[in-house]
């Protein structure tokens, strides 16, 4: 019987930990190249530091994000590992990226506003009338079974948020969040929104970047963004005859699975052979778990049916949800 080919990459003769050291504040120099410290160890190169913002740039150098270039807190240096012999910045250099992890370490919490909420949920309901009346009979043809998306409902997503003048405000959230929702700040943005409209308490750090609620990308035309986003995707599932769906998730670790730190959103897959492939990828893998799902359609925020973003490099029939904390699996 032939092998199935895999669905993630991987590299099965990366080079053991014991080549390298957990990365530190001194190891973020332009130029040096390390591993993530993920069950696949992905190799990396680092780019520009700014200590201003206390953030440096990674450049992927394998596996399915190849080229890819995301911006990470300096404090995260210690998700990387890198050769004994890497270059080291100076003293001075480390003692400001020092400074930058305190002044902007500090926690941010915004709770439930259950007035904000009871708003929201009155928007919600507004906007999936106004959703449905764009889908039309597109739904008839949505596929929670496949790996590629529809484009039927990928045009009318477009034709409903291009009447706000959104479209451009959903690219660019999209891209962001399928290449790395950590990547900067920008999806950080849309997670404070979302626990100001009362839907799911947000729990990290203090804003960074001084332009994060500034021109299309103010707090209100965030809001805007996050509830006709979700009033379009519960008219296109219910549309599609479906009240729940079953949704997958697929964990790794090295070591036993710790309780999971508080989010806004979760990422799962309607496709269980993709939960399973993300549990065991990776040969620094030691723990992996499967679980499985029915959940309501009104926590569903992002799928690969209506978000082309989703289907350009990975075909994970991914389903963004709304965190729940009471459900600490979902």
């Amino acid at each position: 019987m032939d092998t199935p080919e895999p669905i993630h990459e991987s590299d099965p003769d990366q080079a053991p930990d014991s080549d390298f050291e957990r990365g530190e504040l001194h190891h973020l120099v332009p130029g040096n190249t390390g591993r993530m410290l993920d069950t696949r160890r992905t190799p990396v190169a680092i780019g520009p530091v700014d200590p201003d913002l206390g953030t440096f740039e990674v450049e992927i150098l394998a596996f399915e994000d190849r080229g890819a270039r995301w911006l990470i807190e300096v404090e995260r240096v210690s998700h990387f590992q890198f050769p004994p012999d890497a270059p080291r910045a100076g003293v001075a250099t480390v003692a400001t990226l020092a400074a930058a992890v305190a002044r902007f370490g500090r926690p941010l919490d915004i709770p439930i506003d259950l007035r904000a909420r009871a708003r929201t949920r009155t928007r919600l309901r507004e906007e999936e009338r106004r959703a449905a009346a764009v889908l039309g009979d597109a739904p008839q043809h949505v596929d929670v079974g496949g790996r590629l998306g529809n484009h039927s409902v990928q045009r009318a997503l477009h034709d409903f948020l291009a009447t706000r003048g959104l479209t451009d405000l959903e690219a660019g959230f999209a891209e962001r969040y399928v290449s790395n929702p950590s990547s900067g700040e920008l999806v950080k943005g849309h997670e404070i929104v979302i626990a100001r409209l009362g839907l799911v308490p947000y729990h990290g750090k203090v804003v960074r970047d001084p332009h994060l609620f500034v021109g299309e990308w103010s707090e209100e035309r965030r809001a805007e963004h996050v509830v006709a986003r979700l009033g379009f995707v519960r008219a296109m599932l219910r549309a599609a005859g479906h009240e729940r769906v079953w949704l997958y998730r697929g964990l790794a670790a090295e070591s036993r699975l710790g309780v999971p730190p508080a989010r806004t959103f979760v990422s799962t897959t309607f496709d269980r052979a993709v939960a399973e492939s993300i549990a065991g990828r990776g040969p620094a893998t030691v723990v992996s778990v499967l679980i499985g799902q029915l959940v309501p359609v009104d926590r569903v925020f992002m799928t690969f049916l209506e978000t082309a973003e989703l289907n350009r490099v990975y075909h994970e029939a991914e389903a963004i949800l709304l965190a729940d904390r009471r459900n600490r699996a979902f």
